[in-house]
């Protein structure tokens, strides 16, 4: 990345050594001054809010030697509340502050929140410099992990797990705060969060929504590409259900076992009514790229279904797959069923365009109140059957989609007879 480090320049240069020159001309500036004898004074307040403009006016106060006008910015993120109004929180601190700080920005991660902070300062007595706009986190894994814990406990506990290290965050870091329970956070950092968190220490202490007069303390080590703790996978996917303009607002932190961020589209035609719905969750790899129809006589499945692999990602909205009426000279069983186990008397249907697979299809849902249950057989799309056999968890409830497929016979001959797929009851314990 290149800047320009003045405003008559006309040569880029990159980012550290833009950053150099303007500490360098920051603490020229405050030499001069001090050599006359001169000490900035600076507004000095903290204020936290629910939205990203916020500020704060308090009174002057006289700075030290070798300190300037500083303003941090700072934004929590907090993964266990799962509607996106009310998971950020925002903090801003006006203050003297060391010039080697200015222009400082950073990230840390922890099982329970995000953070990150930017640093910016001015030179006049009073003055006050705008918020700057924190950068969007980089959630790509960059290799590393690190121990990864988040507890209010008065004995500390050590981490069972460790986490994956995303963007620049190259430290594992350690804090503890003094409280009662005292608190105790491991996880990820950039280089820039460990050098300011005294900084920030400092700013939690004076804010009046934090820790009071309690004491808080950092460590920070270089991070490994391998841990002797088992790595929690877990992703933050979006989680919602709507029509195809639907908004996501809510999110989850993902379970082990799930690995990807799914999108699927879905079109469901039974008899003259369809249904298009947009489903973002917690999802399987083998569901990536799942193209594909199911054709029964009386209701078919129309789905496809993209995936991305980050926190917060959004895969792109899935393109529904184009529909072939021509019969392609296969047969399979047919029939549509709810809430019953098996289909009797069955019908037969000719398979058409890329349905080459006959499957019996059987999706349950559960929650705290209610079973549902459907069952499908007729012909598919191999993709269908590739996806595999599916339990997913949407809002406390459990979907479990299961397939059986088999090769169709030949419209001029006799065709399998395929077996309803036997579900298994699952008593609602084993699910908690």
């Amino acid at each position: 990345m290149m800047c320009y480090c003045g405003a008559h320049s006309e040569k880029p240069t990159d980012i550290r050594t833009c950053f150099t020159m303007r500490v360098l001309l920051l603490v020229s500036v405050q030499t001069i001054l001090m050599a006359s004898g001169y000490c900035f004074k600076c507004i000095t307040c903290n204020k936290s809010g629910s939205i990203e403009s916020i500020d704060c006016h308090g009174p002057s106060r006289q700075c030290g030697l070798y300190q300037m006008c500083l303003t941090m910015y700072i934004r929590t993120f907090n993964i266990l509340q799962r509607q996106l109004s009310r998971a950020n929180t925002y903090y801003i601190s006006r203050q003297c502050g060391d010039p080697t700080d200015c222009g400082n920005r950073g990230t840390m991660s922890s099982p329970s929140h995000k953070m990150a902070f930017v640093i910016n300062c001015c030179s006049p007595d009073n003055c006050k410099i705008s918020i700057s706009s924190l950068r969007k986190q980089n959630n790509t894994h960059n290799g590393l992990v690190c121990p990864a814990m988040s507890t209010f406990l008065e004995v500390k506990n050590e981490p069972t797990y460790a986490m994956k290290c995303t963007g620049d965050e190259t430290k594992c870091f350690e804090f503890t705060s003094d409280r009662s329970p005292k608190e105790y956070v491991t996880g990820c950092a950039s280089y820039q969060y460990c050098y300011t968190q005294p900084l920030i220490g400092d700013f939690y202490r004076n804010d009046d929504h934090s820790m009071g007069t309690e004491i808080a303390q950092t460590s920070c080590k270089t991070a490994k590409p391998i841990s002797s703790l088992p790595v929690d996978n877990s992703l933050i996917c979006w989680q919602c259900r709507g029509s195809v303009d639907h908004t996501c607002e809510r999110f989850v932190k993902c379970s082990t076992e799930y690995d990807v961020c799914v999108t699927i589209i879905s079109k469901t035609t039974y008899g003259r009514r369809q249904l298009t719905e947009l489903l973002r969750r917690c999802g399987y790899s083998s569901e990536c790229d799942s193209a594909g129809i199911i054709t029964t006589a009386q209701k078919s499945i129309s789905k496809n279904t993209t995936c991305c692999y980050t926190d917060h990602c959004i895969s792109p909205i899935p393109t529904l797959p184009s529909e072939n009426n021509e019969n392609n000279g296969l047969i399979c069983e047919s029939c549509y069923l709810i809430n019953y186990n098996n289909c009797s008397g069955r019908d037969h249907i000719n398979c058409t365009g890329n349905a080459t697979q006959c499957i019996s299809y059987t999706k349950i849902e559960i929650d705290e109140t209610l079973t549902s249950k459907e069952v499908l057989h007729g012909c598919a799309h191999p993709s269908i059957c590739d996806s595999g056999n599916i339990t997913a968890t949407f809002n406390n409830k459990i979907i479990q989609e299961t397939k059986i497929c088999s090769v169709p016979a030949k419209s001029s001959g006799h065709f399998p007879n395929i077996l309803c797929a036997t579900i298994l009851f699952i008593m609602w314990s084993d699910l908690m």
